[in-house]
């Protein structure tokens, strides 16, 4: 149900989304979404840097920092799709070290 203010009690509800390569985020607020689209750039490339000073490698993380940063900032809800399918939680992320 659409509040007063425009913002979506029910996630699956929702209009606000932004798509990112194959993958919709869905938000709760046009706010919400907004503040994702302003942040997921820098973002990537932020904490892709953190792990590639950290670990002294080069880890293609993108997805990892967008699932992210979208946890951090939707409160209301989880709705992610990739390639049209649900996403029903959020995965868990394997990293393997291959010599």
């Amino acid at each position: 149900m659409l509040t007063v203010n425009g913002i979506y009690t029910d996630i699956y509800e929702s209009t606000y989304y932004y798509d990112v390569d194959n993958i919709r985020f869905y938000f709760s607020s046009k706010v919400y979404c907004e503040k994702f689209a302003k942040r997921f750039n820098d973002y990537c490339i932020n904490e892709g840097l953190k792990l590639d000073i950290r670990y002294n490698t080069n880890i293609d993380s993108k997805y990892l920092m967008l699932v992210k940063l979208y946890t951090m900032i939707e409160k209301r809800g989880f709705r992610i799709e990739i390639d049209g399918k649900k996403l029903e939680n959020i995965p868990l992320f394997k990293v393997e070290y291959i010599i």
